[in-house]
């Protein structure tokens, strides 16, 4: 069983936490079109926080996607901006979205162990 590294499950939960907090921020302006979107959101960074990324083929949550995407989108932005030092984040970043675009990253829960 191959995972992302470690490096790349923080990059991949830091991009989550903006995208769910870009919903949030949209359905507490009034925006209930975001609300499934949220909720959907919500259930991946949970995930995410307490499971394991596995590398193989699988169905990929598309919330996770457009997130890894905007990620992406935003740090090389602020690399053209002068921030070349992001560089390897974005190279992180981008193995991130070949996993995805691939439909080979897996969001494996946590074990829960049974009570003795």
């Amino acid at each position: 069983m191959q995972c992302l590294t470690f490096l790349q499950t923080l990059l991949a939960m830091e991009a989550m936490a903006e995208y769910t907090e870009a919903a949030r921020s949209r359905v507490a302006a009034g925006d209930t079109g975001y609300q499934n979107v949220l909720i959907e959101a919500e259930k991946i960074e949970e995930l995410l926080s307490t499971g394991t990324l596995i590398i193989e083929p699988a169905p990929v949550p598309a919330h996770l996607t457009e997130a890894v995407r905007r990620f992406s989108s935003k740090i090389r932005a602020r690399i053209e901006a002068g921030e070349t030092v992001l560089k390897e984040t974005l190279d992180e970043v981008e193995a991130i979205q070949r996993h995805l675009d691939a439909g080979k990253l897996r969001i494996e829960p946590a074990r829960i162990p049974e009570a003795a």
